[in-house]
């Protein structure tokens, strides 16, 4: 298994793909005992057990304040000489 693999299985508590068609690939082996519970149908049903009102539009969004004053990033031009926008033709 490779580093990047592991590192994110560990993290999201689900296995890389290569280790879950493996792991089906076994008879009488339940891929529930590879699997976090986090990821199970009753932890599913825990998570939205509650009535969710929809809201019509904007005007019923909750008002946030930050803390902080929230400017837009600074753009910053690339190095080197621009990329031209057209599509060069085949012939």
């Amino acid at each position: 298994m490779r580093w990047g693999n592991l590192i994110k299985s560990m993290i999201t508590g689900k296995p890389c793909t290569h280790a879950i068609a493996y792991i089906t690939s076994l008879r009488n082996v339940p891929i529930e005992d590879y699997i976090h519970e986090y990821y199970s149908v009753e932890r599913f049903k825990l998570a939205y057990q509650f009535e969710v009102n929809p809201m019509d539009d904007k005007s019923q969004w909750p008002t946030v304040s930050p803390n902080f004053d929230m400017k837009p990033p600074i753009l910053v031009r690339g190095a080197g000489r621009p990329k031209k926008k057209r599509i060069k033709a085949k012939g």
